[in-house]
């Protein structure tokens, strides 16, 4: 199988400590940001479908207000007022109600559909295949939409491969709260930084990158 610079991406979001397709989203969400704040608040295109879907949906809202560009999250809002104020000076109510449509999660969409699309392809070479059993593994959204790309269902390398990392949370959790039992006297475990960490990773994995709809 031909073998292209997608293929080498998703190999390195391996690396990550956490589900890899929700890093490889996180990093494509920042680099999103990162040129919309710089350039694409002077691209006609975006800024045409930014006004009539009224922005972003709540969450990537709020993430635009995170990056602290204030001129340009100033100019995009400029349109947006612009477009409201005939409308609310008439109360139309029907063109007042935001777009079900958002940009930003429009792009995470296709960004899944096409890691996920892939892994599937690239999943039968060994190299790859090596490097995924190395990885934390995915988060449960995440592995539930990949069922959708296997025609034949999920192999069972991968499912057996799932099912120990949440195993493995799971004891891990066990461990954690018997740490935190005072009541065990020297029974308690002793657990490094990361391993008191285990609720965090718990969370991440069970719902996704934050703002994954689940």
């Amino acid at each position: 199988m031909e073998k292209h610079s997608f293929y080498f991406r998703i190999l390195e979001s391996f690396q990550s400590l956490e589900c890899p397709l929700c890093s490889y989203i996180n990093e494509s969400i920042e680099r999103y940001f990162d040129s919309l704040l710089y350039e694409g608040v002077n691209d006609f295109g975006f800024i045409q479908k930014f006004r009539d879907n009224k922005g972003f949906c709540n969450f990537h809202t709020y993430k635009l207000l995170s990056y602290k560009n204030a001129a340009s999250t100033a100019s995009l809002y400029f349109y947006i007022f612009k477009d409201i104020l005939p409308d609310l000076k008439s109360f139309n109510k029907k063109k007042l109600h935001k777009s079900d449509s958002c940009q930003v999660c429009e792009l995470i969409d296709s960004i899944e559909r096409m890691y996920l699309s892939s892994f599937v392809n690239f999943s039968v070479e060994k190299e790859f295949k090596e490097q995924f059993l190395k990885s934390a593994g995915f988060c449960l959204p995440h592995f539930l939409n990949l069922d959708e790309f296997f025609k034949k269902g999920i192999p069972a390398w991968l499912l057996d491969f799932q099912y120990k990392k949440f195993e493995e949370i799971f004891s891990n959790i066990k461990s954690y709260l018997d740490f935190k039992n005072f009541s065990l006297g020297d029974k308690r475990p002793k657990l490094n930084r990361e391993e008191q960490l285990i609720y965090q990773k718990a969370i991440k994995m069970f719902s996704g990158y934050n703002g994954k709809k689940y």
